[in-house]
């Protein structure tokens, strides 16, 4: 059961939102780990513990940062609509590379797809995600040529494992 602690505590630190559900349900805990009663006393003491925000803070912090360095245009032209965009992207994609160009990547593909779905952006936007995800790619394929390659429309696509939620 220990790795289901583990997993929780981690689930809990990336995501201020269950952190909410639980301290309000800690039921919650026992619906979605295989926990003892005594790991679900101990997540539910932490969640309700003033350290959790700071806890999800330096997390976010931790995800945000490769983003703001390798995306800098992107993250200014997105002004307002970064914040949300941000959170929507980590609740989708809760886990992160350890080489942070992957996740700044996948971050412009899901741009790509909101602008696709219709979700308003400045026209200034699409340009922008475009040249930065040509330089990320640039860079990607450098370190490991073997996970890259281009789609049939000639636009660079990074070759990465399904998401595991």
């Amino acid at each position: 059961m220990l790795d289901h602690f583990q997993k929780a505590f981690a689930d809990l630190t990336a995501s201020p939102g269950l952190v909410m559900q639980v301290r309000e349900n800690p039921d919650l805990l026992r619906d979605r780990y295989e926990l003892s009663e005594r790991e679900v006393r101990r997540l539910a003491a932490m969640v309700n513990d003033p350290g959790m925000e700071c806890n999800c803070v330096l997390y976010r912090a931790s995800r945000i940062t490769p983003i703001a360095v390798h995306l800098p245009r992107l993250t200014k032209v997105l002004a307002k609509d970064l914040g949300p965009l941000l959170s929507e992207y980590w609740t989708r994609y809760t886990h992160t590379n350890i080489n942070f160009l992957f996740d700044s990547y996948r971050f412009c593909e899901f741009v790509k797809e909101k602008i696709d779905g219709g979700f308003i952006f400045s026209d200034a936007v699409l340009p922008i995600v475009e040249f930065e995800m040509a330089e990320l790619f640039e860079q990607l394929e450098v370190i490991d040529p073997d996970n890259y390659m281009r789609g049939p429309d000639g636009r660079h696509k990074i070759c990465t494992a399904p998401e595991q939620g």
